[in-house]
């Protein structure tokens, strides 16, 4: 299962270094490649509630099965041209990639139920390592004068093996029984208050990584004169940060109320938004990025864990679905959302005003019910 995670995070790990050499080969320019990227969130959307039903119907042959339909998709952008070809090929990407999201998030509640510990911020670490070191191979193989087909080429090969890997994974695992205090699923337009209220907490979470994995850069090098290199190491600290505080995390579950780390992680993420927006210096700047990356990294995988808690295992990959495709907005509508404040205000301004986001998830956090988590575990 965290070999699952971990080829989400090697191809986006990819794209992020890649970015620069795929606007070349299409042959987009600014505007053009910021349109295109936006289709990727809408493509996602489309999928993430239909991939839980998916699940549900189908089981365990649905992840494996993912993997595969994402990395061949993965080789899309690598060999389109133009605006219009980019924007397909990013909307098939969004969808694939949604759709994992679902997949991976799914089993790993699965997981948690059936080992009764808790695995998900270990996941989300993974993912988070598996980008890292995906960006870092991908600028080797770009200063080796690699083309983007090449390197997407070998980022699905890679997937693939991670496909194989997880068939054989799930065929040593036993399956897992109805819950005797299992709650059934209603219609996906309307979904249980406990399910709603997880959705938007990690439409919050993600609402903060995303402000900070977009802007930061441009804060630094506009805001206080950082040069590109420094500037490139906010969102480079963050991702870090990010895989840290997840791993530190899951070094914490075992011994902590999840409700009470959500609400402590929040907390943190919110000082540090507030520092990493307002602080005068690049090194205060700095310090809180890695604090809002580590505080909100924490969060959103403990409420997925919450989302599928107390639900037939026959209804999970739908709950799953549900939650993901609510938190999900939080990264779709962040960037437009900072613009807005920023053209309105000041970037630092709009930057701080997001803190908000993080106070009202620290706030509600006591109110998300992991139903009968404690239980199962």
């Amino acid at each position: 299962m965290l070999v699952a995670f971990a080829s989400l995070g090697i191809w986006w790990g990819a794209w992020g270094a890649l970015v620069p050499d795929i606007q070349d080969s299409a042959g987009v320019d600014d505007t053009e490649l910021g349109v295109a990227i936006a289709f990727v969130g809408l493509g996602a959307l489309m999928s993430m509630r239909m991939t839980g039903a998916l699940i549900d119907r189908h089981g365990e042959v649905v992840l494996p099965t993912l993997i595969v339909g994402f990395a061949a998709t993965g080789l899309l952008p690598a060999v389109v041209d133009g605006p219009a070809g980019l924007a397909v090929a990013l909307t098939a990407v969004g969808v694939t990639s949604g759709a994992l999201d679902v997949g991976i998030n799914t089993a790993a509640v699965d997981a948690e139920i059936r080992t009764h510990r808790p695995i998900m911020n270990l996941a989300h670490g993974v993912f988070s390592l598996a980008v890292i070191g995906a960006s870092a191979i991908t600028g080797l193989f770009r200063a080796a004068e690699a083309s983007p087909l090449t390197i997407l080429l070998t980022a699905t090969v890679t997937l693939l093996l991670c496909a194989i890997a997880v068939v054989v994974d799930r065929s040593t695992s036993a399956d897992e029984p109805p819950s005797e205090h299992a709650m059934p699923m209603p219609p996906w337009w309307h979904p249980p208050p406990r399910l709603l209220l997880i959705g938007v907490l990690i439409a919050l979470a993600f609402l903060v990584e995303s402000v900070w994995q977009t802007w930061s850069a441009l804060h630094l090098e506009r805001d206080l004169d950082a040069s590109p290199f420094v500037g490139s190491l906010g969102p480079a600290l963050f991702g870090a940060s990010a895989a840290a505080g997840r791993l530190w995390g899951h070094r914490l579950e075992g011994r902590h109320d999840r409700r009470m780390l959500v609400r402590s992680g929040a907390a943190l993420a919110a000082v540090g938004t507030v520092v990493a927006g307002l602080a005068p210096t690049t090194a205060l700047v700095m310090v809180g990025i890695v604090a809002a990356g580590a505080g909100t990294a924490i969060c959103a995988p403990i409420l997925f864990g919450f989302a599928g808690s107390g639900v037939d295992p026959e209804r999970r990959g739908a709950a799953i679905g549900t939650v993901t495709t609510l938190g999900y907005l939080g990264f779709v509508l962040a960037p437009a959302i900072v613009g807005i404040l920023a053209g309105a205000w000041t970037l630092p301004a709009a930057l701080t005003m997001t803190t908000a986001a993080a106070v009202v998830l620290a706030v509600a956090a006591p109110r998300a019910r992991a139903a009968t988590l404690e239980e199962a575990m």
